[in-house]
C-alpha cells in the first residue's frame, strides 16, 4: 500500500513538472522566433540603407510571423527602432501576455 501511494505521489509531481518544462519551452520558442524576426527586419533596413515604402514592401514579402506583430519607428540619429510584439501562453496558469522584443539598426542615410 505504501508503495503505491509514493508511486502516485511521485507520478503527480512529475506530470506537473512536465506541463511547467513544456510551457517554460514554449515562451523560449516564442522569444527566440520573436528575436530572430526582430534581427531579420534590422538587416533589412540596414541592407537597404534607408527605410521606405520599397523597404515596408520588401520586409512583408520575407517577413512571415502569424502570432507577431512589429513597428518600425525613428529613433534618433538616423537611426531606427525595431520593436516585435509576440504572445507568452503559460497552460497551467492560464496566463496570456504580450513579450516585447526591440533592437535599434545602426545609423542609416
Amino acid at each position: 500500500m505504501k508503495g503505491g501511494i509514493e508511486l502516485s505521489l511521485v507520478l503527480s509531481f512529475t506530470m506537473m513538472l512536465l506541463m511547467v518544462s513544456i510551457s517554460i519551452v514554449g515562451v523560449m520558442i516564442s522569444y527566440n522566433n520573436a528575436r530572430f524576426v526582430q534581427e531579420k527586419i534590422v538587416s533589412i533596413v540596414e541592407y537597404h540603407n534607408k527605410y521606405d515604402r520599397d523597404v515596408e514592401i520588401d520586409i512583408s514579402n520575407k517577413i512571415k510571423c502569424q502570432k507577431c506583430t512589429f513597428s518600425i519607428v525613428e529613433a534618433n540619429m538616423n537611426r531606427y527602432q525595431v520593436t516585435v510584439a509576440f504572445p507568452i501562453t503559460i497552460l497551467f496558469a492560464q496566463l496570456k501576455m504580450q513579450g516585447h522584443v526591440s533592437g535599434y539598426t545602426v545609423p542609416v542615410s
